[in-house]
């Protein structure tokens, strides 16, 4: 243990924003420290996927955890929080079935943490099946069969990047991490693609080390949700949950739907040859 660390409750993203970033204390040092999270809503036969997270400084990051930890010690909550369990009133959130006030509340008071301890949120999906019928029509290179969360995961990336170059908060030395759950499908198509298009390597990381993705999983499900609804008519839930991330975090263009022409318009800025 450090002198910096003595007393303090232990953080994977502490740990791993020292040894990415040169063993420096992220709450001393000048330099700006930043890092992305991202989680997936979907899976390769789901008929949609979103990947979605949010970009802020290390030190905001650090803060986000502590009042995260705060907010489901207060709920009973045992973390790491699971949107689809919570909504669906599974395990541990039985508490909150029939009580719209509490629901009310917690989502309230996330979506406060989250909008606090954040700088923007990133998100993009699509629907499996354009995927599908797109790549029918490209020269595939072999091992990139399997595209879908990839795809989204690199698409929303890009904007990222974009959006650093073109914001004045960013200088040119500041330091920046791309984190990912570990355990999504494909990850090894994703790491291949992001190298070859960022010259950097993104970084797993497991769900229940850092809570950065719990607020990154609110964000993937509510959007793939209001997706999913159009594309298969699934019923819809009595109240919309989460519904105040919307009001409360601009989106902007830094979140949308990937239709196939837009499919089409990344695959051939990356050179895919058309059939």
């Amino acid at each position: 243990m450090t002198p910096a660390t003595r007393g303090r409750r232990y953080s994977a993203l502490r740990h791993l924003a020292w040894s990415l970033f040169g063993n420096r204390d992220p709450q001393r040092c000048h330099m700006g420290m930043y890092s992305a999270y991202f989680d997936a809503s979907g899976k390769k036969h789901s008929p949609v996927l979103f990947v979605s997270g949010f970009v802020s400084s290390v030190k905001k990051w650090l803060r986000f955890e502590r009042e995260w930890a705060a907010l489901l010690n207060d709920f009973s909550i045992e973390g790491p929080f699971h949107t689809t369990d919570y909504v669906a009133r599974q395990g541990q959130y039985k508490t909150f079935r029939g009580q719209d006030a509490l629901c009310e509340e917690f989502e309230a008071r996330a979506v406060a943490v989250i909008k606090r301890n954040t700088y923007k949120p990133f998100s993009h999906g699509l629907v499996l099946e354009d995927v599908g019928d797109i790549l029918t029509e490209y020269e595939v290179p072999d091992g990139y069969t399997d595209l879908p969360y990839p795809f989204c995961a690199m698409v929303t990336s890009t904007t990222v990047i974009h959006w650093i170059h073109t914001h004045n908060r960013f200088k040119p030395d500041d330091e920046f991490e791309f984190v990912y759950e570990a355990g999504d499908d494909d990850v090894g198509v994703l790491q291949k693609l992001f190298y070859q298009h960022h010259r950097q390597h993104p970084i797993f990381r497991r769900k229940d080390q850092h809570p950065q993705f719990q607020a990154a999983d609110i964000l993937a499900w509510r959007h793939a949700r209001l997706v999913r609804d159009d594309v298969v008519h699934q019923k819809r839930p009595r109240r919309e949950p989460f519904f105040g991330l919307f009001r409360h975090v601009p989106h902007s263009s830094t979140c949308g739907f990937l239709g196939k022409e837009k499919i089409r318009t990344v695959l051939d800025a990356w050179g895919w040859v058309r059939r």
